[in-house]
This record gives structure tokens, C-alpha cells and sequence, in this order.
């Protein structure tokens, strides 16, 4: 165990990339608190992946490169894929280790990324749509957490809907519908619940 290890961060840093990652866009952040005081300063975006617990705060260098891969507007980019890797940078007279966005898509985004012809859009972009949309009716109804809360809350929900699942073996429909049902699944039918009784209480002899 390293001594830097005792100090553990909600956020990505260049050490947790001893190679490149691909990784899946799960949630977009507009304003979080990544520094100690709440000015101003200290309230950055955030993008959160499938794959991992940890956040990546945006700069202006990253987020620069992910909107020339995927333009548009930010909540599109939920379920696309970015690849991250660890370098370094400049800073104050110093070279700091950083971490980057390559700017070349995966080959799975490129290949699924444009839908076919006469279609809405492939399954990919439908599934992340309507997980986009149970995310926000989530959110909505617990407004008054933070958000932090509202992303373990909205994991533990959803764990326990879809039996562990993970996030990619659930289908568009099944997004749709744990959002209508509002991310508690009904209890089973009764099976005997409409079959006449078997006996009169009248008739017990105890």
C-alpha cells in the first residue's frame, strides 16, 4: 500500500491510469464540489463512467476534446465512450502529471455511433436515452439530496431492481419500465389469491 493511498479521492487522478482506459459515460455533473471551500473556484463539472466510482473533473483541455468528438448538446453524451490516459503538463514552471482525453473514438463508437438509415437512432443511443430519463425522474423525486446521495441511492435501486445486473445487459424497455414503476419492482402475483377457499373457518375442529 502507498502513503498517498490513505488519502482516498471521489475523483480520477493520473495515477489511476497506468494505461489507457475506455471507458462509458454514465452521468453528466454540471456544477460539483471537487475543491474544500464552495466559492466558485472550487465548482467544476464532472463526468461519471459505468466502470468506475470515480469522477473525471473537466478542464477546459478535455472537455474541449470530447465536444469535437461528440458535438452537441452535453446530455447526448451519455453512454458514449472516451479513452483516458495519464501524462503531463505544465504547471507553474512544472511538469504535474494529468490526465487526457485521446481524441480518436473507440472503435465501438465509431462503428455505432451514426444510426442507419430511416431509424431513430441505434440501440446503444436508445438504451442511454431512456436510462437518461429514469435518472431525471429519479433525481426529480429526491431533489432534496445531494447529489452524491442521489447517485448511491439511484445504484442501490437499481441493483436491487434488476438483481445486479450490469448497467450494459439492461435493455432500453427495461429502463423504461423501472422508471414507470418508479424503481421499486411490484411484488409477484398471488397465485392462489383468486382460487375459493379450501375449507369454511366453521369447520376447524380446534
Amino acid at each position: 500500500m502507498k502513503l498517498t493511498e490513505s488519502f482516498p479521492s471521489k475523483f480520477l487522478k493520473a495515477s489511476d491510469f497506468p494505461q489507457d482506459k475506455t471507458l462509458t459515460i454514465r452521468e453528466f455533473v454540471q456544477s460539483e464540489q471537487v475543491g474544500k471551500t464552495t466559492a466558485p473556484k472550487d465548482q467544476k463539472p464532472v463526468l461519471y463512467f459505468h466502470e468506475l466510482e470515480k469522477g473525471l473533473v473537466l478542464n477546459k483541455v478535455n472537455a474541449n476534446v470530447i465536444e469535437s468528438m461528440y458535438p452537441g448538446d452535453v446530455q447526448d453524451l451519455i453512454g458514449r465512450k472516451i479513452t483516458l490516459y495519464a501524462t503531463e503538463t505544465e504547471y507553474n514552471g512544472n511538469m504535474v502529471p494529468c490526465i487526457r482525453v485521446r481524441r480518436q473514438q473507440p472503435q465501438s463508437n465509431q462503428q455505432s455511433s451514426a444510426p442507419q438509415s430511416g431509424q431513430a437512432g441505434d440501440a446503444a443511443a436508445m438504451r442511454a436515452e431512456s436510462l437518461m430519463k429514469a435518472w431525471n425522474k429519479f433525481r426529480t423525486a429526491n431533489a432534496s439530496d445531494t447529489p452524491e446521495m442521489q447517485r448511491q441511492m439511484f445504484g442501490e435501486v437499481q441493483k436491487k431492481y434488476f438483481n445486479g445486473r450490469p448497467h450494459q445487459s439492461i435493455g432500453a424497455h427495461e429502463w423504461i419500465q423501472f422508471a414507470a414503476d418508479n424503481f421499486v419492482k411490484p411484488a409477484p402475483p398471488d397465485p392462489f389469491a383468486n382460487e375459493p377457499a379450501a375449507f369454511d373457518d366453521k369447520e376447524i375442529p380446534f
